[in-house]
């Protein structure tokens, strides 16, 4: 404690502050609370690739941030886990006589191309839906991780909600904003 203390005594006030507002703003108590979640439509006109659609986080302190998620079936699976507030069961989803329907549709909407390489990752073997949805939650799990205060924003294990794929946060009534283009299919 004496080397805290020692450079307590050497720093000039706005360091102290400084400090303070950073440990503060790393602390869950001290941290912007999200109000509400949005998938938002880029208003960028050149955008390159197809990622068109941001998933943000909007906090009381007017803040916002953007989730970064590691692939694309991540964030296809947590944008349709918000468009069901009350949660699925994932076998609704395993459809593959139907070419998985819910997921591929989705899937074009939000990377405004065919569903093609989607349906063939799907359709390998049996148990390629059931990895598919696992890496998607471990990937969202991972886009999450340092982000103080927004834990019930995580897509929670199906064991704890009566084998439902769900937001906790969302489920409990956070705000849920959706680009128009994208309500369809909920």
């Amino acid at each position: 404690m004496s080397k805290i203390n020692e450079a307590i005594q050497q720093m000039s006030i706005e360091e102290m502050q400084q400090r303070l507002a950073e440990y503060m703003a790393a602390d869950k108590e001290w941290a912007p609370k999200p109000i509400a979640i949005e998938v938002r439509h880029r208003d960028v006109k050149d955008i390159v690739g197809t990622n068109i659609y941001d998933v943000i986080i909007l906090k009381d302190d007017d803040s916002e941030d953007v989730i970064k998620f590691p692939d694309r079936y991540s964030k296809l699976v947590y944008i349709y886990t918000l468009l069901h507030p009350k949660g699925f069961q994932r076998y609704t989803l395993n459809k593959p006589e139907k070419r998985y329907p819910e997921l591929s549709s989705l899937y074009s909407s939000i990377f405004m191309i065919g569903a093609e390489r989607l349906i063939d990752y799907l359709s390998k073997e049996e148990k390629s839906f059931n990895q598919m949805m696992n890496q998607a939650i471990t990937g969202v799990r991972k886009a999450f991780m340092g982000k103080v205060g927004c834990e019930e924003l995580v897509i929670d294990r199906p064991n704890n909600n009566n084998g439902r794929t769900l937001i906790p946060a969302v489920r409990d009534g956070l705000e849920v904003i959706i680009d128009s283009q994208l309500k369809s299919h909920g």
